[in-house]
């Protein structure tokens, strides 16, 4: 982690791992490599699956590769800054010390699973 805080505009390791743009010429990269999030969230395969998604739309729509790209950078990115977001309040939860963490941790478990996952469920409705 220390590599990644030398890094100008990086302010969080995960960030540094994330791709803007996810592409080039006729290549467009989804899933964990271009949107690579904690483990603690257990997403990676749902936002893959969620990138397949979206390019498929955007791939029937006719437009150019260019536009393609272009969009699918622009739609992604605010879900994918939800997700790393997410990840960050996570993280600085879980390295909180163990007599301040625990106690918490068993007090807000419901509403920080409703937090993170209730918009997701919302958007499926």
């Amino acid at each position: 982690m220390a590599v990644f805080r030398t890094v100008p505009g990086v302010d969080h390791w995960i960030d540094a791992l994330w791709w803007k743009p996810r592409g080039a010429g006729s290549v467009l990269i989804i899933g964990d490599p271009a949107d690579a999030t904690s483990p603690n969230m257990a997403s990676g395969a749902a936002i893959a699956f969620e990138d397949a998604l979206m390019l498929g739309k955007l791939m029937a729509s006719g437009r150019s590769v260019a536009h393609v790209q272009n969009d699918d950078t622009t739609q992604r990115v605010a879900r994918i800054r939800w997700v790393h977001d997410q990840t960050r309040r996570r993280d600085r939860i879980r390295s909180l010390p163990p007599m301040v963490r625990d106690p918490m941790t068993r007090f807000l478990t419901n509403s920080v699973y409703r937090a993170n996952y209730g918009p997701l469920a919302a958007a499926l409705v």
